[in-house]
């Protein structure tokens, strides 16, 4: 009874809330000019990331002069460094369970703050956004990466990154043990593991726990060689990574829904999990690790 309470008060107030939320960003933060088109995008990196891609195709399209992007503090950097030519304002962190009403707010005119528009709208290509995509890596200093590889002795071209977790550190339907028996497989095949996290989840002697910084992400999985993770956000901000990719999905139906070819990306190796045993799912991994092209050594010494 209380717990459908609280829900009924949620739905009550939460447009309500909403509502002011646009309302003060639009009047004190913002105060947009009538031709500046003003986006909100979130709440998730992979939104985030496809979303700026998505808002630089409609610009080009719509010829449109103006554009000013809101996007959460954390993820500023990314909006700062890919759509250069807009005004962006970083944001304080809004409750997620709010963007979904947000929906209602989708591209309404100039002069109030919108949401980007999305795959459904007129004049959004998935593929051009695609390509818009794998052209979006982040500006970052080669040195911090190389210095970080130092720092944690990891060999470029030979390393291979684990994401096993979403943001909220949940593991896939895969459990542990899995990622054990696969982090030491690939160690055996002369890799170092490192597994993405900051928390302490794994006690295996042959992988590295480290919370790689996310301004550095992409450039370090192209360093790295090969990443490895379950379909999340992370996924869609490593595509202009060059890198062996590999992309772990539930079953048929996420796959068909969240597949790269989607957007005419074909550089993911992509694995339906519902197919294959585990252990089946770790010898088609270490295939794909052992044929993958060699890391180029000019580039590595170029690197160094």
């Amino acid at each position: 009874m209380l717990k459908t309470l609280n829900t009924g008060i949620k739905l009550i107030f939460a447009p309500l809330m909403l509502g002011l939320i646009i309302i003060i960003l639009e009047r004190l933060v913002v105060r947009p000019k009538k031709d500046e088109w003003c986006f909100i995008v979130g709440p998730h990196l992979g939104d985030i990331f496809i979303g700026l891609g998505i808002l630089r195709v409609y610009k080009k399209k719509m010829q449109i002069k103006r554009i000013c992007i809101l996007v959460d503090k954390k993820y500023y950097f990314i909006a700062k460094s890919l759509n250069v030519d807009d005004k962006i304002i970083r944001m304080p962190h809004i409750p997620e369970v709010l963007y979904p009403m947000m929906n209602a707010y989708r591209v309404r005119r100039p002069g109030i703050i919108s949401t980007p528009p999305d795959f459904n709208f007129p004049f959004i290509n998935r593929e051009e956004v695609g390509k818009e995509l794998k052209r979006s890596l982040v500006l970052v200093e080669k040195y911090k990466v190389l210095r970080l590889f130092k720092d944690l002795n990891l060999h470029i071209g030979k390393t291979v990154i684990l994401f096993p977790f979403y943001s909220g550190g949940k593991y896939l339907s895969l459990n542990e043990s899995f990622w054990n028996d696969l982090i030491n497989k690939i160690s055996d095949l002369g890799y170092d593991v490192v597994v993405n996290s900051n928390a302490m989840e794994f006690g295996n002697k042959n992988c590295l726990v480290y919370n790689i910084p996310l301004d550095l992400m992409q450039k370090f999985v192209e360093y790295a060689g090969v990443a490895i993770s379950i379909r999340s956000g992370i996924c869609d901000f490593i595509i202009p990574a060059k890198a062996l990719k590999i992309v772990l999905y539930y079953d048929k139906d996420q796959m068909l829904y969240w597949s790269f070819k989607n957007y005419g990306i074909s550089d993911f190796k992509e694995i339906n999990l519902s197919k294959s045993t585990e252990d089946d799912i770790i010898k088609e991994i270490l295939k794909m690790i052992k044929i993958n092209k060699k890391p180029d050594k000019l580039k590595i010494r170029q690197a160094i």
